[in-house]
């Protein structure tokens, strides 16, 4: 979002304004820019880079502690637009130490709330997405069919409705949305005749061609991206991998044939762990279904261990097993299989008798809960 002019600040407000600013960013656990870096990126003169400094080393603790500010300023962030707590293992992996993991995940509980509050506030993030794409509201009936209660798909059209402004203002976010994907996948940029002929119209083509122009970077930036939008579409097709002696007679640079190879590498691990994932959260749907049918859920312990847990005695989870198990059962998959139980469109495991012969250990999310066998 671009700043607020302030060139009608006096001297005295601007310096008050600066201060603030770097007050803020040492409460938050962010890092000092330099002095030259100030100058260039917020366009500071010497002497307000020199302040801005001098106040944020006033109000920066030790690097621990400023690792301690950023983890916790993040956690408040996610909690706040209602996505799903990180796990400690998830942390430690993006770099966070010991300390800051555990400060993340108690300033995420304190800010967490209830569960319907989390899931309000999840409901209303993705309508702001939704709405800022330039993508079309759902219905109230479609919202209720994916698991919202009638309480979140309240706030999701609510938010939506704010977010949406006029149909100019949604032209202009769908144009700029369009612009930054087809840069980003090495797609040449079209004319403004071609734009127009679309259906575009004259402010949005003018809005399409300046958001592709800022998200295209050089011409290197733009061939390694349309190399690693094809690797994922290749792999999205279940085309085999070329070798890289095929890529450079292709007119490949050496750069680019490097990014289609490692993007392919990771999109098929990644694709490869997804359809494992659906595969384990259709068994688990198939299995409920045949128990409901039947109401007996004896079978679920099995189940449960054909995914790879035993029976025992200790009194909780791994933490592996716990991140295990939650990501199988919170899957949304693409065929929009829920497990959403707290929906009226699903049956409820709290209703169904099932959880008489079950522990339960902790909750991941608002609609999933996880539990142990005795």
């Amino acid at each position: 979002m671009p700043r607020k002019p302030t060139n009608h600040l006096t001297p005295d407000q601007l310096l008050k304004k600066i201060r603030q600013s770097a007050k803020y960013a040492a409460s938050v656990g962010q890092t000092c820019y330099d002095k030259e870096i100030l100058k260039a990126k917020k366009g500071y003169t010497d002497d307000q880079a020199d302040v801005y400094i001098a106040v944020f080393n006033e109000n920066a603790g030790t690097p621990q502690e400023q690792a301690i500010r950023k983890a916790r300023h993040a956690a408040q962030m996610a909690a706040g637009k209602g996505a799903l707590c990180l796990t400690k293992e998830a942390l430690l992996k993006k770099g966070y130490s010991e300390q800051a993991s555990e400060a993340y995940l108690a300033a995420y509980k304190e800010s967490k709330g209830s569960d319907e509050e989390q899931a309000i506030r999840q409901a209303r993030r993705a309508a702001q997405l939704v709405a800022m794409h330039g993508a079309p509201c759902p219905t109230k009936e479609v919202l209720l069919k994916k698991g919202y209660t009638e309480q979140t798909s309240e706030a999701y059209l609510a938010a939506y409705k704010k977010t949406n402004g006029t149909d100019e203002d949604q032209a202009i976010r769908k144009a700029r949305r369009a612009a930054q994907v087809a840069a980003g996948q090495g797609t040449p940029c079209p004319t403004k005749e071609a734009l127009l002929k679309k259906g575009y119209s004259e402010q949005a083509s003018e809005i399409y061609l300046a958001a592709y122009k800022e998200s295209k970077g050089t011409d290197e930036e733009q061939a390694i991206r349309k190399a690693s939008y094809v690797a994922r579409l290749a792999v999205s097709r279940g085309t085999p991998c070329p070798t890289k002696e095929a890529l450079l007679k292709k007119g490949y640079t050496e750069q680019t044939s490097e990014a289609y190879l490692a993007t392919y590498e990771k999109s098929k691990n990644a694709k490869n762990a997804r359809l494992t994932r659906e595969q384990e959260l259709q068994q688990l749907q198939n299995q409920l279904n045949q128990s409901n049918e039947k109401n007996d859920y004896s079978c679920f312990a099995s189940l449960i261990d054909s995914l790879g847990y035993q029976e025992d005695t200790s009194s909780s989870l791994t933490e592996q097993e716990e991140q295990y198990l939650a990501e199988v059962l919170e899957e949304e998959s693409a065929n929009n299989l829920f497990f959403n139980f707290n929906s009226a469109e699903t049956t409820s495991l709290t209703a169904s008798g099932f959880l008489s012969s079950l522990d339960e250990v902790d909750r991941k999310d608002a609609s999933v809960e996880i539990y142990h066998l005795r």
